[in-house]
């Protein structure tokens, strides 16, 4: 109990000198308790003070900077997480702009689709043709054209008063 009332006398001066420079010595001096790993808790002059060695001093500075180092890489690992939440929002929009633009397009090819139905109806002739035709000579007579079609190719009939021909052809799209 001797050494403990010791060590607490000389961790007291210290403690005071470093705390209070001005008090050379304590009038009263209490171990209150005693913690594991050489820990104290004293009362000197009716206050209350928790001893500690040097090794536990620097333990505890070592903890408090680990602390400060670990905040510090939690502060820069939430602004990446920021940075990364805002990247998700930049691009869901996008891909929401993208899949609308897609939709427009896939209307506009429906439109150019029914736009070329539409030319291949026009274009497409039948089978079978019948053809008539009207005019005159030369001399003002009347004349008439019959003719008759089959795919591509004609065949025509003339007729006019005093005249008659035939008249065959083909079909030769330019456009």
């Amino acid at each position: 109990m001797r050494t403990i009332k010791q060590l607490c006398y000389v961790l007291i001066i210290i403690i005071l000198t470093v705390l209070y420079p001005q008090v050379s010595f304590a009038e009263e001096c209490n171990v209150l308790e005693h913690y594991p790993e050489d820990a104290y808790r004293v009362k000197i002059n009716g206050k209350e003070y928790l001893a500690i060695n040097d090794e536990k001093k620097r333990e505890g500075l070592k903890i408090e900077q680990d602390l400060i180092t670990a905040r510090k890489i939690i502060e820069r690992k939430d602004t990446l997480i920021k940075t990364l939440e805002e990247a998700i929002t930049h691009y869901e929009d996008t891909l929401s702009k993208q899949k609308d633009y897609v939709t427009q397009m896939e209307v506009v090819l429906n439109s150019y689709k029914e736009l070329l139905e539409g030319y291949k109806k026009v274009r497409t002739k039948s089978k079978l043709s019948f053809e008539v035709g009207a005019g005159a000579t030369q001399d003002f007579n009347p004349a008439a054209l019959l003719g008759i079609g089959i795919y591509r190719f004609r065949g025509w009939g003339f007729f006019q008063k005093d005249n008659l021909g035939v008249i065959i052809g083909a079909e030769i799209p330019i456009f």
